[in-house]
């Protein structure tokens, strides 16, 4: 018999008993948990029950929904305003409209809708980019006009301070490589010292529990990658029992509520799939942890949906007063400049009355309407500014009022004490707001 055989066969064994076991727990209970809230959140009441996938190392009932809307919300906090919105309708809208955001029903080699609008944004940050440009440019000729008939010793300078290049390196440069780590898993990392350890755990444990064994060498291989990844959760868990569960913990002991509160801390920081458990032990307290984050992430989404929004609006107008202070430094520059000339040819004219080249009455007075031209257009950008901060305020003050009322959904925490719950809670609306 080959080895291969050998171990195909054994697998087949394995599952064997574990389907007999667990599966049909499972199914009940996930069923339950989904058909129970098909009416109170739309990101699930397209769902149809889920199984457990006994051929994989953890229990796969409800990972997926998870490591949808953690990407989602990486959307939302690395794109720009055109991947923001199409994030935003993605994970306030049912879970197959997620998916779709996502790409997940198209062929590998097909642009997501994300992709495309990190595609527009790229472009739309082109001609931003452009537009800054030529305004720059702009500035430089409207002081040449000054600048070529000047005198003194301190005279005008000829070219215009980029004064937009912060947000023009932005523009080009940041947001185009934020847009690029779409996708990019977001999974805790395990220290090099908690890996070895876990591996001479591992060898420890080593011909005790052939199922383990396998999954031991799974999680520890080398070749984990992308959002498949071990985290540093999973060595965590295995460090803290000396390897994978082998005993279930007693309903509702305190055991048990941890196991569920450290699910759920760990889904909070997305780390979102179910702990390595090659025998199946932690199925309750997985489902109880899943029940309970479910029917927070219904009871949330308003607050989600307004929080979500509110990021984008802020942003949008952190933006639009940036670009206006930006203008204006170079408005203000320009009336800075014009008053530099003016007091150039007074000093000399005081001086030297038959200096050549001195201004023309005409020259004077294009030079007082350009200076009040240049000091209303500072005003008119100073007032817009201050609209866009106070939006960018409202959407702030928006987004923790909402963070506010949302905790009011939170399902209380069962174990001695709370502080672990209101951790998560402020763990999940800080790292990724698709999370309860």
């Amino acid at each position: 018999m080959s080895l291969l055989r050998d171990v195909g066969r054994r697998r087949r064994r394995i599952r064997s008993a574990l389907t007999k076991a667990t599966a049909t727990t499972a199914l009940l209970t996930a069923s339950a948990v989904l058909m129970g809230m098909i009416q109170a959140v739309p990101a699930v009441a397209d769902t149809e029950p889920e199984q457990d996938d006994l051929t994989q190392y953890r229990n796969s009932i409800g990972s997926d929904r998870r490591l949808a809307r953690c990407k989602g919300a990486q959307a939302l906090h690395i794109g720009g305003p055109l991947m923001k919105a199409k994030a935003i309708e993605g994970l306030a809208g049912t879970e197959a409209q997620l998916s779709s955001v996502l790409g997940d029903d198209l062929d590998w080699w097909l642009e997501s809708p994300l992709d495309l609008a990190a595609d527009a944004d790229e472009e739309a940050g082109g001609v931003y980019a452009n537009a800054v440009r030529d305004r720059d440019e702009a500035l430089s000729l409207a002081n040449q006009v000054y600048a070529k008939n000047d005198t003194g010793d301190d005279r005008l300078d000829w070219w215009a301070p980029k004064f937009g290049d912060a947000v023009w390196n932005f523009t080009i440069g940041t947001q185009r490589e934020l847009a690029k780590h779409l996708g990019d898993d977001t999974l805790s990392e395990a220290s090099p010292e908690a890996l070895a350890r876990a591996k001479v755990i591992a060898e420890e444990n080593n011909g005790k529990d052939e199922w383990h064994d396998w999954a031991s060498r799974s999680m520890l291989s080398d070749s984990q990658v992308g959002w498949s990844s071990r985290t540093s959760t999973d060595l965590a868990a295995y460090l803290k029992r000396g390897g994978f569960p082998t005993v279930a913990p007693a309903k509702d002991s305190p055991e048990y509520r941890v196991e569920v509160e450290d699910l759920k801390q760990a889904w909070a920081a997305c780390d979102y799939a179910n702990p390595y458990d090659p025998s199946r032990r932690l199925n309750e307290p997985v489902m109880t942890a899943m029940v309970e984050w479910e029917l927070e992430y219904a009871g949330q989404a308003d607050q989600r949906a307004t929080i979500m929004r509110a990021e984008a609006e802020a942003s949008a107008a952190t933006r639009e007063a940036t670009d206006d202070l930006v203008e204006a430094l170079g408005q203000a520059w320009l009336a800075e400049q014009l008053l530099r000339w003016r007091k150039n040819w007074q000093d000399t004219l005081a001086n030297m009355p038959d200096y050549p080249g001195r201004p023309t009455q005409a020259d004077y007075d294009r030079a007082t309407t350009d200076l009040a031209r240049y000091r209303a257009d500072v005003a008119a950008l100073v007032t817009s500014a201050k609209a866009q901060a106070a939006k960018a305020t409202a959407a702030a003050q928006k987004a923790a009022t909402a963070q506010q009322a949302a905790r009011v959904h939170a399902v209380p925490d069962m174990s001695v004490s709370s502080a672990s719950s209101r951790s998560r809670f402020s763990r999940a609306f800080s790292s990724q707001t698709a999370a309860p």
